[in-house]
């Protein structure tokens, strides 16, 4: 059972609305809201990757909210942080419904440091 003290973080769950052109010809995925909650969210590693010459960083994240039905692994999460008023968008790499109860969804997620 997850207790609503532990839920403090503001999140909106936005799913691919449409992928358009960008004017150099890169697909640029559109988002809409699908779901606002209440959650908490727990860095869980960081790391440095080397890709096309250059390295990004990506950071992962725990996220954890009460069970709701719709979730899909390619939605994103749109996290407005208390701290300082920034907004991380995270992208699901995956989620389970911990022990199968129907109760708490348990999210892993990366935030790419280019968004």
């Amino acid at each position: 059972m997850i207790r609503s003290s532990e839920l403090t973080e503001r999140l909106v769950f936005q799913q691919v609305a449409t992928v358009d052109e960008s004017e150099t010809g890169h697909r640029v995925p559109q988002y809409t809201d699908f779901k606002s909650v209440w959650g908490s969210v727990v860095n869980r590693a960081g790391r440095d990757l080397l890709r096309a010459e250059k390295i990004d960083s990506e950071r992962r994240v725990l996220v954890r909210v009460r069970f709701f039905q719709g979730l899909q692994s390619n939605m994103r999460i749109k996290h407005t942080k208390k701290r300082d008023g920034g907004t991380a968008f995270y992208q699901i790499v995956s989620f389970d419904d911990k022990n199968n109860a129907g109760k708490v969804l348990e999210i892993i997620a990366t935030e790419d440091a280019s968004t």
